[in-house]
């Protein structure tokens, strides 16, 4: 009985899955990239765009700037932009600013967060504002806010979730095509 129970519960969950995705529109960063992206821990200036709430652990005034392109063709260039200014009673800063693709297609961003550290725990508020757009047919602006959160559970064991686009921000109303995915985090 308690193996048809998992059966039909495995086959429930298939069937009635929501659509969940582990990552997000902006993750930059080499080290994150080294780790597969599974970075919402993570205390540098690619928090920004990783989990906001990363920042938090910086203590001095910090800039990365990246640059991407994949497959040698300049429609596939991403290059981006982070800064982060901590201060000392009103929590840590962030401005992140990208840009992927070339004239026919491109997305750009550009985004506002903040993120003070509340004793082992840190929390995370990012503002996004996107533009995509299409030749010939056009560019769509929408405002995505996210959130995240840090915690040191035990000395040098971290706890970490980012949580992107919690407004259900879309670019278009057509069937859903355009939302941007919404991908909760947590390693």
């Amino acid at each position: 009985m308690r193996h048809n129970f998992t059966l039909i519960l495995l086959v429930t969950l298939a069937v009635w899955r929501q659509p969940v995705q582990a990552q997000q529109l902006c993750n930059f960063g080499v080290r994150a990239a080294g780790i597969a992206n599974t970075s919402v821990t993570l205390p540098d200036v690619w928090a920004l765009g990783n989990s906001t709430a990363g920042i938090a652990r910086l203590e001095h005034p910090t800039a990365g700037v990246y640059a991407e392109n994949r497959f040698g063709e300049a429609a596939f260039t991403t290059v981006a932009l982070k800064f982060v200014y901590p201060t000392q009673n009103y929590g840590t800063y962030g401005l992140s600013l990208s840009r992927f693709g070339d004239a026919l297609f491109s997305q750009q961003h550009a985004g506002l967060g903040v993120a003070p550290k509340l004793g082992q725990f840190s929390l995370g508020a990012k503002a996004d504002v996107w533009q995509v757009s299409v030749q010939e047919y056009g560019s769509q602006k929408a405002v995505a806010l996210s959130a995240g959160v840090q915690g040191e559970v035990i000395p040098d064991l971290y706890f970490g979730a980012f949580a992107f686009n919690l407004n259900q921000a879309q670019l278009a109303s057509f069937e859903d095509e355009s939302r941007f995915v919404s991908p909760l985090q947590s390693y």
